[in-house]
């Protein structure tokens, strides 16, 4: 309502300005004049009225319904009429439509302050994204194929219902084993009331087309309802700076810890290899006691060979 109220006002002084610059020069220069319209700009405030009329609400005719600037364009010279015209053409084409463009625009940007501010609170409210997963996890467990779980698991399910709180939202009773399929999941992309569902969660279209590549991070082909309850958290609402500045971070710890477990693996590798020359030179050692220790035997073997004979 204010922005309405402001983008009138400056609407009333745009027209106010070039028309009352326009009854001067008429009221200076017609308004000594007699006859012919002269005397509707014979005083300020009726010559203000009357370019209003004429410009503006376009009813530019004298008491006898005759039109005032022709009638001032025969007497005084056409000069008056592409004065007139000029003044017509810039505010018709030019004034009212900066003057509609203003208006859109505050409507526009009015509309989208409502949008920002209704997404603000439906993001804020816990209640009603458990609500939402709730409705899209009863429209999984209707496409969901009942083979997908063995017998075994409906089973155990009854003495192993697990209880995971996510956000307000309590998941009761979920199989375990049960996944959602590429094939199930065209399926409820393909369903109005999951697109519907999406939508309300404010999860953009193209997130929605690939959503299932986004939230099968292991390659696996499948994924759980408990993965799909996190990756619809994650992508709620817009991008910000703050996602790019989390990875940033992300990626910081990561080169740190990247470069530490380089350092300790080629600290580990340095002292392998010392061990190796260690056990190379023992070896190496070994050998040549046992060479020299052979040459010593056979030199006796023949001292004593020798001496016998």
């Amino acid at each position: 309502m204010l922005g309405g109220m402001r983008t009138l006002m400056w609407s009333v002084c745009l027209i106010i300005l070039p028309v009352y610059a326009l009854c001067l020069v008429f009221r200076e220069t017609l308004g000594s004049q007699v006859g012919h319209g002269a005397g509707y700009f014979n005083s300020v405030p009726r010559s203000f009225f009357t370019v209003f009329r004429c410009i503006v609400i376009g009813d530019c005719a004298d008491d006898a319904g005759r039109p005032i600037f022709l009638l001032i364009t025969e007497k005084y010279g056409w000069i008056w009429g592409v004065i007139y015209g000029v003044m017509s053409v810039f505010m018709t084409f030019g004034l009212f439509n900066v003057i509609m463009a203003m208006f859109v625009d505050n409507v526009v940007e009015t509309a989208k302050v409502r949008d920002r501010t209704a997404r603000k609170w439906r993001l804020r409210d816990d209640a009603y994204f458990a609500l939402k997963v709730s409705e899209l996890l009863r429209v999984v467990m209707e496409y969901t194929q009942p083979r997908q779980v063995t017998s075994s698991q409906v089973k155990g399910s009854s003495s192993s219902k697990r209880r995971a709180s996510f956000a307000g939202l309590d998941i009761l009773g979920l199989p375990d084993g049960m996944e959602i399929t590429p094939e199930v999941f065209d399926k409820l992309r393909s369903d109005p009331k999951v697109c519907t569902i999406f939508d309300e969660l404010d999860i953009a279209d193209d997130d929605q087309y690939n959503l299932f590549a986004m939230l099968d991070v292991d390659g696996s082909g499948t994924i759980d309802l408990h993965e799909l309850c996190d990756g619809i958290m994650k992508l709620r609402g817009d991008a910000c700076r703050s996602d790019i500045i989390a990875i940033n971070y992300m990626l910081q710890a990561l080169q740190v810890h990247v470069h530490g477990f380089n350092q300790s693996f080629l600290h580990k590798l340095q002292s392998q290899e010392d061990r190796i020359h260690q056990m190379h030179a023992v070896l190496c050692e070994g050998t040549a006691s046992a060479a020299m220790a052979e040459c010593a035997r056979r030199d006796r073997s023949a001292a004593w060979s020798i001496g016998h004979a």
